[in-house]
């Protein structure tokens, strides 16, 4: 009955949430506790990028996209999060990059950023978020120096979790890992 339980809960545990990776850029260190991808027609991600944008988000509290559950962000804590913004053109045809089995990579020399500078076909970043109330701008935004990202699997229907691969350059620092991402909306 033990050993059942403990399998159960290992289950359960393996079934939601992030990596478990640590991330640390700059000043800033958090341990990715679940992750989720977004799908939009316009540049609501990225004003400054093409229509047709999917942001992956990792973030440090639990339940990002989980119907059932509130996200578990404590509010009145500060909070991270690793946003990689792909630009595919709208939907249905996905024109800009109608080949997930492509790489994204950053264009060099240029550093992306979503605010005030140009966007690129994929934008990634740390926001720092002062607390974690509902609402709350972020206070201070990282972009990356280069990056690049492989799907090693991608479902147009969004049954399927998608996984791949990242490669980002935050000037020093590097962060580096594999990911297996389901669609939230």
């Amino acid at each position: 009955m033990r050993t059942t339980i403990l399998l159960f809960a290992s289950l359960l545990v393996v079934g939601c949430g992030g990596s478990g990776n640590e991330v640390t850029v700059g000043g800033d260190t958090f341990t990715i506790r679940d992750e989720g991808y977004f799908f939009t027609d316009g540049t609501d991600y990225c004003k400054n990028g093409g229509l047709g944008q999917m942001m992956l988000s990792f973030v440090d509290y639990n339940f990002i996209c989980d119907p059932t559950h509130e996200p578990d962000k404590a509010p009145n804590s500060p909070h991270l999060q690793l946003d990689i913004i792909l630009t595919q053109g709208p939907s249905p045809d996905f024109a800009t990059h109608p080949n997930m089995g492509l790489p994204y990579d950053s264009t060099g020399g240029v550093v992306a950023n979503c605010e005030t500078g140009s966007g690129d076909a994929i934008v990634a970043r740390i926001v720092h978020f002062p607390d974690g109330n509902p609402g709350t701008a972020p206070d201070r935004i990282q972009y990356a120096t280069s990056a690049h990202l492989l799907f090693t699997s991608f479902d147009k229907t969004k049954a399927k979790p998608n996984t791949g691969n990242y490669d980002l350059k935050f000037g020093a620092s590097e962060v580096k890992s594999s990911f297996s991402i389901a669609a939230c909306n």
